[in-house]
């Protein structure tokens, strides 16, 4: 449905719970930002899941050869960039920028919505079925994006895709081998990832075998089980194969999962960077002996970028910066950023980020509640709607 018939449906929902006494609505987590003078924005009302789109805006004086940067800040300072293992908003605002999508929710073309588009796929994941008499998985034909479910679905990517250093240097071209290893280590028993949920759960997507294979143990009960997967002894063994994840060539593979999904759940579930590949040599590089951590992501020189920015420096406590990835190619429909640099200044607070956004330190900061009155009329005040409402119960 569209936006107004889902307001509808949810402000007659919530007026059913008010008339039953189940609870009160009585605030939301709305919020406030205000942008410099430099930033002028491509939309004047907020979108939801894409904001105000200030990466889209037009940056005053971008100079592509300075490099005059688009200066945000954040509050905490990340500790890892390996995406199977990251913990925080922080670290997820900073993969979002230097790690592919398979699939990427953009601005439509007028940036008063969004769509869902193929980014390092060449199309949207397809429904499939495993054909016994030509030994291949087929396309579901007559097959309905809008109702109908399916379990098993391929993933095509493109053959332009890269990994870079922080200089911008290939380093390697990417191709379906390369998500076959991360995923293989994403449900490593031994590395324990903390994002491995996201390949066996509805949160993610619930491949088959999926589970098991990532909670198996050896007889001790411990997980110091070899990371390919197989090891000896006179208890249950998982293999690599019982997961269901099928690679077809160097540019394509099937997922198979427990539940059937819809297109969009699968595009949605998988449209982060989590789903995206981890660069072999420095990952394999970073382990200790035991194969259990690997320092991945630590710092500027034990990572790879594959987004539309590539890693340039990282000090902790100081500062993060990027720019452009000339070697990232935007799919059709996908909206370039503007910026050809960024950094990010890691501040203690937000009262620190307003002493700098005052100073002309900044281009964007957040207004918390004891400053509104200060901005509430400032050219560059941009309110966003809470997407989360807070209540009353009551018995």
């Amino acid at each position: 449905a569209d936006s107004a018939v889902k307001a509808q449906i949810l402000a007659a929902m919530e007026r059913f719970l008010i008339n039953k006494g189940a609870s009160i609505p009585f605030m939301n987590n709305s919020g406030a930002a205000v942008y410099s003078d430099r930033v002028t924005l491509r939309t004047t009302d907020f979108v939801p899941l894409m904001g105000w789109g200030a990466l889209y805006a037009t940056l005053g004086d971008n100079d592509p050869v300075t490099g005059n940067p688009y200066r945000n800040f954040t509050t905490g300072n990340p500790v890892t960039l390996n995406h199977l293992q990251y913990a925080d908003s922080i670290e997820s605002d900073i993969m979002t920028l230097t790690e592919l999508a398979l699939f990427s929710i953009e601005f439509n073309e007028n940036f008063d919505g969004y769509v869902m588009v193929p980014s390092a796929a060449t199309e949207l994941a397809q429904p499939v079925l495993w054909d016994e008499t030509l030994g291949e998985w087929v396309v579901i034909q007559d097959f309905d994006t809008q109702v109908d479910t399916a379990f098993s679905w391929r993933i095509t990517i493109r053959d332009d895709l890269k990994f870079v250093d922080k200089n911008g240097n290939v380093l390697k071209d990417i191709d379906a081998n390369d998500f076959m290893y991360s995923y293989r280590m994403a449900l490593d028993p031994v590395q324990a990832n903390r994002r491995a949920n996201l390949f066996y759960s509805a949160s993610g997507i619930p491949i088959k075998g999926a589970e098991d294979y990532f909670n198996q143990r050896d007889a001790a009960g411990d997980r110091n089980i070899p990371a390919q997967g197989r090891y000896d002894g006179d208890y249950a063994t998982k293999s690599w194969d019982t997961v269901g994840i099928h690679q077809i060539d160097d540019y394509s593979w099937v997922f198979e999962l427990t539940t059937a999904f819809q297109q969009w759940d699968v595009l949605y579930n998988t449209s982060g960077f989590v789903f995206a590949p981890v660069y072999e040599p420095l990952f394999e590089a970073g382990f200790d002996a035991d194969r259990k951590v690997t320092n991945y992501g630590s710092n500027v020189d034990r990572y790879a970028s594959s987004g539309p920015y590539r890693l340039t420096y990282w000090e902790n406590q100081v500062e993060i910066r990027y720019a452009k990835n000339d070697h990232f190619v935007y799919a059709d429909g996908v909206h370039e950023y503007v910026p050809s640099r960024i950094t990010t200044a890691i501040v203690r607070d937000a009262n620190a980020a307003i002493e700098l956004f005052e100073n002309g330190e900044l281009d964007v900061v957040t207004i918390p509640a004891t400053h509104y009155d200060q901005y509430r009329n400032h050219e560059g005040l941009k309110k966003s709607p809470g997407a989360t409402a807070f209540r009353f119960s009551v018995n």
